[in-house]
C-alpha cells in the first residue's frame, strides 16, 4: 500500500502490535513499520507490557491464576488467546520489542 523509505516517522500506538498473537504475522507487521519509515526515522510503538498484566492479575484476579498452565503460558511466552473475557493479545517484555526492531535494522 505504501512506498517502502516513505514516511518521516510511523506511528503504531494503541497496541495493535499485541493483537496480533501470531508470532510471524507480528513480525511481517514490524517489518512493515520498518519498511514504510525512511532511513533514522522515529518509529514510535505502544505494546501492552507483560509484566504490567501479570501483575494485574496477580492483584486483581487471584482466582484466575489457580490455573496455573494459564498463568504460566502468559508469562513465559507472552501469549494470551481469550481464555478469561479479553481479547487475544501477545504481551511483550521491553527487550522483546526492542530486539525484534533491533533485528531488522532499526535503532531503539
Amino acid at each position: 500500500m505504501f512506498e517502502s523509505n516513505m514516511f518521516d516517522a510511523v506511528v503504531c500506538l494503541g497496541g495493535a502490535l499485541s493483537h496480533i498473537v501470531d508470532r510471524v504475522q507480528r513480525e511481517k507487521a514490524i517489518d512493515e513499520l520498518v519498511r514504510v519509515a525512511k532511513k533514522n526515522a522515529p518509529i514510535f510503538v505502544s505494546v501492552i507490557g507483560r509484566l504490567a498484566v501479570l501483575i494485574c492479575e496477580l492483584i486483581n484476579y487471584p482466582e484466575e491464576i489457580e490455573d496455573e498452565k494459564f498463568f504460566c503460558r502468559v508469562r513465559d511466552t507472552g501469549d494470551y488467546y481469550g481464555e478469561y473475557g479479553f481479547t487475544p493479545c501477545h504481551f511483550y517484555l521491553p527487550e522483546e520489542l526492542e530486539e525484534s526492531f533491533k533485528r531488522r535494522g532499526a535503532d531503539s
